[in-house]
């Protein structure tokens, strides 16, 4: 790649001049000043080519983060856009922004705002039922001051949100049992047709 980068996010475009190529934005640059410096910067990997386009001709997020998701939009005025989701861009700086990838144009825009800011969770389009084509956002962390002192300290969340691609909004989401921690998300399959009469 053109920069060193971990906890970032790769994700198969799916329309545009460059489907089929693969967007990486995003994560955690080479460690300064002892920090972990966040990235705005962008990579393209084409698989016909086996190669990374230049710096140059790829895009620059609004915001450097990392910890955070990329989902494709798979209906609505934004279809085939990526939905780029809270991150942190430090260590106690979760964020509740969001931009859109635009694939068309190689470029992002601001995006709605989720109602809780959150790095680490997960993000997945919803396949079947009334939120079908809606993205559940799950889970995460956001990181807490506590005491006197200028310590922080991680509040796990237990909150969801749902995307919305038809009116570019998220609403509140059901809360889930407990506080999850890390989490992870499996899309699970339709129920069988019934074999009785």
């Amino acid at each position: 790649m053109n920069v060193v980068r971990e906890n970032h996010t790769a994700t198969i475009i799916s329309a545009g001049p460059n489907a089929g190529k693969i967007l990486i934005a995003g994560g955690w640059g080479p460690y300064k000043h002892h920090k972990f410096v966040p990235l705005a910067s962008t990579e393209l990997y084409d698989p016909s080519t086996n190669t990374f386009a230049p710096s140059r001709a790829t895009a620059a997020m609004k915001i450097p983060r990392g910890y955070h998701t990329a989902t494709i939009i798979a209906s609505g005025p934004n279809a085939g856009k990526i939905l780029i989701a809270g991150g942190q861009r430090g260590i106690n700086d979760a964020l509740s922004s969001t931009e859109l990838y635009d694939p068309a144009t190689n470029t992002f825009a601001p995006g709605p705002a989720m109602h809780s800011r959150r790095s680490q969770h997960i993000a997945m389009t919803i396949a079947s039922g009334p939120s079908a084509g809606k993205i559940l956002i799950a889970g995460g962390f956001v990181s807490q001051k506590y005491g006197q002192h200028t310590g922080y300290r991680q509040l796990w969340l237990s909150t969801t949100e749902l995307y919305d691609p038809a009116t570019n909004t998220f609403a509140p989401g059901p809360l889930m049992h407990g506080v999850p921690g890390t989490v992870v998300a499996v899309q699970l399959p339709p129920a069988p047709p019934s074999s009785h009469p």
